[in-house]
Order: C-alpha cells, then structure tokens, then sequence
C-alpha cells in the first residue's frame, strides 16, 4: 500500500469517460466496466489500488509505472473499439502524487491526480487519449503530446478487427505474427495479422511504444 509518505513519487494517472454514455444501455455499460476492468487487472503489478467508476460513466486509475501508462491506454481503448459496445476517452498524467489513497483512487491528490482532471475536461474532440504534463516538462511536453496524439489518431481510425489484433500485439509484443493468430478464436493465418498490423499503423505505434517507454518519466517530473 502506498501512503502519503510517497509526496515526490512520480505517478501516471489515467481519468477516462465513456463515449456517448447516453446511448449506452445499463448492460453496454457493465459490459464496459467489465472489459476494463478485466484489461487492468493485466497490469496489477503496476497499479496502485484498484480502477474506480464513479458518475456512471467515468473512471480513473493510477500507475506507479508512468512509462507503463501509454500502453495500458491504448490496451483499454483497443479492446473496447473491439467488443464495439462503447468507447472511452482517456487523459493521461505524470507527475507528483502527494496523498494517495490506493481503496478510493478518486481520493488521492498531487499533481498528477489534478492534470489528468483537468486534461479530460479540457479534451479536444479530435482526441480520445491527450497526455498532459507539468510545467517545468514543457520543453518536453510538446513533443511527447505529439507523439500521444499521433498514436490516438491511429487509434480512432482502427476497425474493431484491427483493434482486436493490435491489442493482443501490444500484449504480447515478442510473440511473432503466427503466434498472434493461434491467440484469436477461430485461429487465423500468419498472412492476416500482417495485413491488419499495416493496415491498423501499427510499426509506427509500437515505435511510439517504446519511445515512451524508455524516457526517463521520474526524473523528468521531479520538482
């Protein structure tokens, strides 16, 4: 468990809402809630307490492992865009936390908690995932919503099959083509998972994966 002690640790917050929630029957949305929170538990060794729903169509969720944060997000989104019951927004921070309250997430406060906030009522309708960071990031801060951007955009123009697969490739990122295929049911060819990972931009989102991945996200948003 983490407590407050914890006032300089650099967090990824998630806060997300669902995409057109009052179309959604009351069985969409638990079926939404379900696959994410089925998707989350994926990263369990990386999340700090549980995701939290709240106001019916809203959730949040933090991560002690902030470079984890991108990829988890676009997991979420992908396995949505393939059950194709609703979508989600999602704006992603990294900061400080300074009070966390790992059975309530909603709780907790710190930077990171109040930009990801902020970031999702500030979200551009040409986006579903938007990162936002502090201020003394800025110089980096520009290139690194880019690059968030970019991966969203690839994101929305993905077919539900596409997303299928992009989300077992981001899973599984070392199995080969042929692995992927055995994972689906029915199992497809090696052939098929080729065509829908170009086609779905995915050599550019797993670069964008592993950018993210490998930058220095503490030291970066230390005060």
């Amino acid at each position: 468990m983490i407590a407050s002690s914890t006032s300089l640790q650099i967090i990824a917050v998630l806060s997300g809402d669902l995409i057109h929630s009052s179309r959604l029957s009351a069985d969409d949305i638990r079926q939404t809630r379900a696959i994410l929170t089925e998707t989350v538990s994926s990263h369990a060794a990386s999340l700090i307490g549980e995701i939290e729903f709240f106001s019916g169509d809203s959730w949040q969720l933090a991560l002690k492992a902030p470079e984890q944060s991108l990829r988890l997000a676009l997991i979420l989104q992908a396995r949505l865009k393939a059950n194709g019951k609703a979508g989600t927004r999602i704006s992603l921070s990294i900061g400080a936390a300074d009070d966390i309250q790992p059975q309530k997430i909603s709780l907790s406060t710190g930077e990171a908690f109040t930009l990801s906030g902020r970031g999702l009522a500030a979200m551009s309708s040409q986006f579903d995932l938007d990162l936002t960071l502090a201020d003394q990031t800025q110089d980096t801060a520009s290139l690194a919503r880019a690059l968030v951007r970019m991966t969203s955009a690839f994101a929305n123009d993905w077919t539900a099959r596409q997303a299928e697969i992009i989300s077992l490739a981001i899973t599984w990122p070392d199995d080969t083509h042929e692995q992927l295929g055995q994972r689906l049911t029915p199992p497809v060819r090696k052939q098929t998972i080729t065509n829908a990972l170009k086609g779905a931009n995915w050599r550019a989102v797993s670069e964008a994966l592993s950018a993210f991945e490998n930058t220095d996200w503490s030291q970066l948003c230390q005060r």
